[in-house]
């Protein structure tokens, strides 16, 4: 995900809807505050525009635009990524994801270390050393493949359930 700013910045994201919604990192995005546009970036260099859609603070929404998508665009599917169905735990095995300046994609491996929270109005986070800078914004997974979360910083990732309530709330 990338906007159209005095700088252009980056921000990794994963489709979470068949219908083109996609969930990217925040921090980059609300940094630029200039942004008035947004476009993807697939892997192969294809591009498409998006539409910001309301988000809570830690991470944002968007849909992909009817024009970015082709003729039949109220027709398209994506292939959106499938949350866990069951809840992960410390020590578990898990696949960070992420796609960073470079050309290339950035998996990492690591195990959940433990959940955290500072109060109950706070956002809770996973804590695990898969998450970091290169894989920001990607998602995180089960060794089904099955997504946990997204990375938030490193070490940190919010819980696919908090992404799950916030993508109902919008549909």
């Amino acid at each position: 995900v990338g906007g159209q700013t005095d700088k252009p910045f980056l921000s990794g994201g994963f489709f979470v809807s068949p219908t083109g919604i996609i969930v990217a990192d925040s921090a980059a995005i609300l940094a630029a505050t200039s942004t008035t546009s947004y476009q993807a970036v697939f892997i192969g260099g294809q591009t498409a525009s998006l539409k910001r859609l309301e988000s809570p603070p830690n991470f944002i929404f968007f849909k992909l635009a009817d024009s970015s998508a082709g003729e039949d665009s109220k027709n398209a599917t994506w292939s959106a990524l499938t949350f866990a169905k069951t809840p992960i735990s410390i020590g578990q095995t898990v696949v960070a994801l992420g796609f960073s300046n470079r050309a290339d994609v950035n998996v990492s491996v690591g195990i959940v270390s433990s959940f955290l929270s500072t109060d109950a109005s706070s956002t809770p986070v996973i804590m695990t050393n898969a998450a970091s800078l290169e894989n920001q914004g990607g998602p995180l997974m089960n060794i089904k493949g099955e997504v946990v979360g997204i990375s938030k910083e490193p070490g940190l990732v919010i819980p696919i359930e908090v992404i799950a309530a916030a993508l109902a709330a919008i549909k």
